[in-house]
């Protein structure tokens, strides 16, 4: 796992405004890993279209979307309801590596603050 993107904003930002400014342009991006400040049924769709794997929990209380019933948001979401826990998606998707991402993160913003 490479980190290839960083971002550090201030305080009045929502990570989701930051969220395509931390994928490559040049690279060939195959999973995007982050916290559910990242998620939006928008952003899941618009990432699996573009061929990312969107590895972002939604919030607990996350309900399938009548309007779009064959989206990414639905699959999540209903995968998590069969399952009964939101850590059997965090098991098949492995997010556990964003701890790795998250470490990183620690460090760079000691340094730099």
């Amino acid at each position: 796992m490479n980190i290839q993107e960083a971002v550090i904003t201030n305080n009045d930002i929502a990570d989701i405004e930051v969220a395509d400014e931390l994928i490559p342009k040049n690279l060939n991006v195959n999973s995007f890993i982050a916290d559910g400040g990242y998620y939006s049924s928008q952003k899941v769709e618009q990432l699996y279209q573009a061929g990312i794997t969107p590895v972002i929990p939604p919030p607990s209380n996350a309900v399938g979307d009548l309007e779009n019933p064959t989206s990414r948001h639905n699959k999540i979401v209903q995968y998590i309801k069969e399952k009964g826990t939101i850590y059997a998606f965090h098991k098949k998707y492995s997010y556990g590596r964003r701890d790795l991402a998250e470490s990183q993160n620690s460090r760079i913003t000691k340094v730099h603050w």
